[in-house]
């Protein structure tokens, strides 16, 4: 049993590792995107299955050679959940006229903001801790 919780961390440590890199690689990759005006078209903060937690949904248009694009993608991960003061707040340092990052080969890919980096030390640190627990369980053992 021990052995297999070492085994099971191990795994976990590994695949947040690789969910942290891949999230990492795809934030640079968006930093390097264009960049166009946007207009915020509709925005709701909505109470999710979590009493204590709120759900932002936003969606905006924007405008590339004459083709309108839509999007509601606010990070690329998709939704932000938060308490409903700081989700308020958020909408509020939004302008309706905003600008919004696309991908100049994909244009339809869009998102307001790149993720943010606690997102990337949380997973790292998960990672790297459930790594460690991973290997304490395999010295232990032997």
């Amino acid at each position: 049993m021990v052995i297999l919780s070492a085994i099971l961390a191990f795994v976990i440590g590994i695949v947040a590792l690789l969910m942290g890199l891949k999230l990492h690689k795809q934030n640079k990759a968006i930093k390097s995107w264009a960049m166009v005006k946007g207009k915020i078209i509709e925005s709701k903060i909505i109470s999710s299955p979590n009493y204590w937690r709120y759900e932002l949904t936003l969606k905006y248009h924007y405008e590339i050679d004459h083709q309108t694009y839509f999007g509601g993608k606010i990070y690329p991960l998709g939704k932000i959940y938060n308490s409903q003061q700081n989700l308020q707040r958020f909408l509020n340092e939004l302008s309706q006229n905003t600008l919004i990052y696309y991908d100049p080969d994909n244009p339809q890919q869009s998102c307001l903001k790149p993720t943010p980096i606690s997102w990337f030390l949380l997973i790292f640190s998960m990672g790297i801790f459930c790594l460690l627990i991973g290997l304490v369980f395999v010295i232990v053992i032997i």
